[in-house]
């Protein structure tokens, strides 16, 4: 017997379609989104036959992990050096938790996930056209249009995002199109979406995007001609015609990618200090650290002692999540959120394509302390859950 039929199967695609879709949306749109989600699943849970399911399901390991991995964060309470920091923590990091309770509650299965996958990279990039849109006229109303499209705040302004945030998320659209390139109905859409979503990340400018956006080009290459995919001879087509895109549009742009990479010298080396000061905190208190919340009260001193004077009027964490984790739950919580991350692989039903975003993930964890913000748990999270769902017993996934 099927377990989706008619109206029910469609809601929960629907579900997932909004929730997904709801990343690319900053704040409180993105909680409309999650609401959204919840109501579709509730009404689905109660109006198609389901007197017989349970409440809970058994949960899977990631599902597990995160739940272990906010818990943490949660005991830390006990310790903090700040505690009203540390309560605006926890709530930002909330949907860490109530996600994969939602997950397992609706029992969601999916055996049309290349659907959704589709619905967001084109709903990315209408996004990025109403940025490319936004970006040109403010550049008539400010009466420079040769340069300040090009800035690096700029594109990214009009969604209220930090450009290396929207790299992340159209770096994610990038993999899931070229995943998407062995349905041949898709082919002549997916190059288009290629197109719009590599010149975005190229026209925001982000160093970390460029130069992942390079690795997954290659990952994807080696990968096809490895593996001898019957669609390879077009996907090595495309990836050479966006290799050539990045190329021209690299020559285009290169006077104002140079004049960035000039300007943020600077900028890495007090990212560097930084790094060196959450070192030697975090050897202070290694094994549970100081607490969800703390890194203002452990770091802003030091930063103040150190000359850097912009990281403490704008009282920067560590921009690195790796070493915010290590500085705010210890090693213990850096080995919860490694765990994590490898059963964020092992428990995708699609593991290449796991692999490629967790990839993205964790160059971004390297640059910026991801988890700090609600966009950036919820994005985290969300993916973490619509890769490990399965399939209906008489759909298979396919993993290449």
């Amino acid at each position: 017997m099927r377990y989706f039929k008619g109206g029910h199967h469609l809601l929960k695609l629907l579900s997932l379609v909004i929730l997904l879709v709801s990343t690319l949306l900053p704040g409180r749109i993105m909680l409309v989104g999650m609401a959204i989600f919840v109501i579709i699943n509730t009404i689905s849970r109660f109006s198609y036959n389901t007197k017989s399911a349970r409440i809970f399901n058994s949960m899977n390991l990631l599902q597990i992990l995160f739940g272990i991995f906010f818990l943490i964060h949660f005991v830390s309470l006990l310790w903090t050096l700040d505690l009203n920091r540390a309560f605006k923590g926890l709530e930002t990091k909330l949907s860490m938790i109530l996600l994969p309770i939602a997950f397992n509650v609706f029992d969601l299965k999916i055996g049309k996930i290349d659907k959704v996958f589709l619905t967001y990279s084109v709903c990315m990039s209408l996004l990025l056209m109403v940025c490319f849109g936004i970006a040109i006229i403010n550049a008539f109303h400010y009466g420079d249009f040769q340069t300040w499209p090009f800035k690096y705040y700029n594109f990214t302004y009009a969604v209220g995002f930090h450009p290396s945030y929207l790299t992340t998320l159209i770096l994610i659209s990038i993999i899931v199109i070229l995943q998407l390139l062995h349905h041949q109905r898709y082919l002549i859409l997916c190059f288009i979406l290629l197109l719009i979503q590599i010149f975005s990340i190229l026209f925001i400018g982000s160093r970390y995007g460029i130069f992942t956006l390079a690795a997954i080009l290659t990952f994807q290459l080696v990968y096809v001609l490895y593996c001898k995919i019957h669609w390879a001879k077009i996907n090595t087509l495309l990836v050479a015609l966006v290799l050539t895109s990045i190329a021209i549009a690299g020559m285009i742009l290169s006077k104002n990618s140079m004049t960035r990479l000039a300007d943020s010298n600077e900028a890495i080396k007090d990212r560097l200090k930084i790094f060196e000061i959450g070192i030697d905190k975090i050897m202070d208190r290694p094994w549970v650290g100081g607490g969800v919340g703390s890194d203002r009260k452990l770091l802003l001193p030091e930063y103040r002692k150190k000359g850097l004077a912009v990281a403490f009027e704008e009282k920067y964490n560590l921009h690195n999540q790796f070493l915010q984790t290590s500085l705010e739950l210890g090693l213990l919580g850096l080995a919860i959120f490694i765990i994590l991350l490898f059963y964020f692989i092992i428990c995708s039903q699609q593991k290449w394509l796991a692999l490629q975003i967790l990839f993205v993930f964790c160059m971004f964890f390297l640059v910026e302390s991801v988890l700090e913000r609600q966009s950036g748990v919820v994005s985290f999270t969300v993916w973490g859950m619509i890769l490990s769902l399965k399939g209906p017993p008489d759909k298979v996934q396919r993993n290449d």
